[in-house]
């Protein structure tokens, strides 16, 4: 597994659904790929106003109907797969949900035998200094969310 940082990305949001969402992606690349294969997460912000998430991997891919109706819930592409080996059908369901209730999109590119991305999109806020630290005060590898958003002090949208 490869992870690469494109730049500097901030976004809003409750780190432990947001975790969820990157556990629940890695899952479902591990699970329906083979041993040994590649899988990338890349996290960029192009344009500065959306951060983007990627989980690539290079399994077998999704035929056009199958990824029209990945993130409907209880919905599982291979009908021979039961509860007990491949899961309930809810994982990318709740990574739409999470995606959504946090002002974001998911999405998937995918085609059979060319593997699968998907992507997730997040309002960026923008990075900035990070705030001096007093004593008694976390530290800013630590910072402590300071708005309803759960964004740290120096983590602010982007005007405009």
């Amino acid at each position: 597994m490869t992870v690469e940082e494109q730049g500097e990305a901030c976004a809003h949001g409750d780190e432990d659904r947001l975790l969820q969402v990157l556990r629940n992606l890695l899952d479902n690349a591990l699970r329906y790929t083979p041993p040994g294969t590649p899988i990338s997460v890349t996290v960029r912000a192009p344009d500065g106003a959306d951060v983007q998430l990627d989980v690539t991997d290079q399994g077998p891919g999704m035929a056009p109907d199958t990824a029209r109706r990945i993130f409907e819930r209880f919905y599982r592409g291979d009908a021979s797969r039961t509860p007990g080996t491949g899961g309930t059908g809810l994982g990318l369901s709740i990574v739409k949900s999470i995606a959504e209730a946090h002002g974001g999109t998911v999405s998937v590119r995918t085609a059979p035998g060319e593997g699968s991305t998907f992507t997730v999109t997040l309002p960026a806020c923008a990075p900035h200094a990070s705030p001096p630290t007093r004593e008694g005060s976390p530290s800013p590898a630590q910072p402590t969310p300071d708005r309803a958003c759960g964004a740290p002090a120096h983590c602010q949208r982007p005007e405009g």
